[in-house]
C-alpha cells in the first residue's frame, strides 16, 4: 500500500485491544447470556469479539478458551482438523478423554491468571483435576503457574494410545464445577473456534451446552462445521430445547445489517487513526463482504488508498478474491478435484445471465439430492462446501442441526470478476 495510506487495523477478534471503542452490538444478538448457547457465524462475523467483549464488560469470571490452541496436541498427533469427521469409535473415545484433560488444565490456568496469584484456586492442589487425569500423571502439587505448565505439557505429550475409552463428559463437568466453586466470581465457559477442533473433540464439548450442566457455556463455530459435527455426533441435544442458538449475520443484505456493518468497519478504522465515518464506508464494501466484518475491513482499507483508480481497485479486489478462492479450493479437494473450475463455470453463467453481478448468486437443489439416508455424493459435497464456506446459508436462513436446506448462496467474493467493477460505483 502507499505509505500515505491508512495504517492497517487488526481485524482478528483475538488481537483487538480497544474493545470498548470498537464493539457494536450485533443485530438480533442478545446482550446478556442467560442460557448456554451455540454461537454460529461465518469467518470474520464477530464471534470472537462477541465473546471477548462480554467477558470484559459483563462476565469477568468467564473462562475463554481458544480451542485451536488448547487442542493443538490432538490435532498434531492425530492429523485431524475441524474438517475431518470420520474417526474410528475407539480413537474417538480416546480423543474425548484427552480433550477433557486439556480443557480442564486450560480452564484452571485461565481462571488463576484472571483471578490473580492470591485467589483461592492458587492455594488448591492440582488434585482438583484428578477426575480427568490418569493416575500416572495426576499430581497433588500446588496450582502454580509452573506446575500447571508442566502438567499441560505432560497431558499434551501423552500419546492417544495412553488414554482409556471411559466416558469423558461427566469427568470434565466435575472439574469445571470444582474450579467454579472455588472462585469468588460467576464462572461461564466460552469455547471459541470449534471449527478448528477435531469432530471427536466437539462432540464432547456440545454436552456442556445441555441444560442439565450447571455452568453456562457458549461454543462458537462456523455454520458448516457445526452442522456436520453436531448433527452426526449428538442428535439428542435439540437446539432451542436444550440450548440456544445465536446466529450472527443471518440477514447480511438487510438494511439493519448493512448499517451495523458499516458502523463496525468505521470503528475498526477510526480506532487506528483513520478519519472515517459509517457514511464514508461505501455500500459495496458491505455487499461484497456479506456477513464478514473482517473481510469488510480489508476492503475498506483498500478503498482508502490515496489516488486509487477504478482499475487499481478492481485488481486489489481480484487479489483478495484469488486468495479466498485458493483457500476454499484446498478445503474442497477431498470431494472435488478442481473446485476452482466449478467456480469459474458458475461465474461465467452468472456474468452471461445478467451481464454483471448484483452480489447474490443462489444455488437451488432438489430435496432428494440431499437425502442423507443414502450414500449421497451431492449431500457430502454440500456439507463440505458449507464447512469450507464455499457456500453460505441464504438470506434469513438460520442454522438448524437437523435440517440441510436446499438453497445456498455462493459468496460474492468467490465469483468476483474484474468486469464486476460496477459493484463499487
Amino acid at each position: 500500500m502507499d505509505g500515505n495510506g491508512p495504517k492497517f487495523v487488526q481485524a482478528d477478534g483475538e488481537k483487538i485491544r480497544d474493545l470498548e471503542t470498537i464493539h457494536i452490538p450485533h443485530p438480533g444478538a442478545p446482550l446478556d447470556i442467560n442460557r448456554s448457547a451455540l454461537l454460529i457465524g461465518s469467518r470474520g462475523s464477530g464471534k470472537t469479539t462477541f465473546l471477548r467483549y462480554r467477558k470484559q464488560s459483563a462476565y469477568p469470571g468467564a473462562i475463554y478458551i481458544n480451542l485451536l490452541n488448547a487442542l493443538f496436541p490432538i490435532t498434531r498427533e492425530a492429523g485431524l482438523g475441524g474438517r475431518d469427521l470420520a474417526v474410528d469409535p475407539d480413537l474417538d473415545a480416546r480423543i474425548q478423554r484427552k480433550t477433557a484433560a486439556l480443557l480442564a488444565v486450560a480452564a484452571l490456568t485461565q481462571a488463576i491468571q484472571d483471578d490473580g496469584p492470591a485467589c483461592g484456586l492458587a492455594h488448591e492442589s492440582l488434585s482438583i483435576l484428578s477426575p480427568v487425569l490418569p493416575a500416572e500423571i495426576s499430581t497433588t502439587r500446588k496450582c502454580t503457574a509452573g506446575n500447571l505448565e508442566r502438567l499441560a505439557f505432560a497431558v499434551g505429550d501423552h500419546h492417544l494410545d495412553f488414554w482409556d475409552t471411559l466416558p469423558a463428559a461427566r469427568r470434565l463437568m466435575s472439574c469445571l464445577l470444582k474450579i467454579a466453586g472455588r472462585r469468588d466470581v460467576e464462572t461461564l465457559i466460552f469455547l471459541d473456534r470449534a471449527e478448528d477442533a477435531p469432530a471427536a473433540c466437539v462432540s464432547l464439548l456440545v454436552k456442556l451446552l445441555d441444560q442439565s450442566f450447571e455452568l453456562l457455556c457458549v461454543v462458537a463455530s462456523r455454520p458448516g462445521i457445526a452442522e456436520q459435527v453436531f448433527g452426526i455426533h449428538d442428535p439428542t441435544l435439540v437446539p432451542g430445547d436444550h440450548y440456544n442458538i445465536i446466529h450472527l449475520g443471518v440477514s447480511p443484505y438487510s438494511h439493519e445489517w448493512q448499517a451495523f456493518s458499516r458502523e463496525a468497519v468505521a470503528r475498526y478504522l477510526t480506532v487506528n487513526g483513520s478519519d472515517i465515518s459509517a457514511e464514508d464506508v461505501a455500500p459495496w464494501v458491505s455487499m461484497i463482504g456479506r456477513d464478514s466484518i473482517r473481510q469488510m475491513v480489508e476492503l475498506a482499507y483498500i478503498m482508502q488508498t490515496p489516488q486509487l483508480t477504478s482499475n487499481d481497485l478492481a485488481r486489489q479486489i481480484t487479489n483478495v478474491s484469488r486468495r479466498i478462492r485458493s483457500n476454499v479450493t484446498v478445503r474442497m479437494r477431498p470431494v472435488v478435484r478442481d473446485f476452482a473450475a466449478v467456480l469459474d463455470s458458475f461465474r461465467k453463467q452468472h456474468l452471461s445471465a445478467i451481464g454483471g453481478a448484483t452480489g447474490q448468486t443462489v444455488l437451488e437443489l432438489e430435496a432428494y439430492e440431499l437425502d442423507d439416508t443414502v450414500d449421497n455424493k451431492t449431500a457430502r459435497l454440500v456439507r463440505r462446501a458449507l464447512a469450507a464456506e464455499a457456500l453460505h446459508l441464504t438470506e434469513g436462513e438460520i442454522w438448524d442441526a437437523n435440517l440441510l436446506p436446499t438453497r445456498f448462496e455462493i459468496p460474492p467474493l468467490l465469483l468476483w470478476d474484474q468486469r464486476f467493477i460496477q459493484w463499487t460505483k
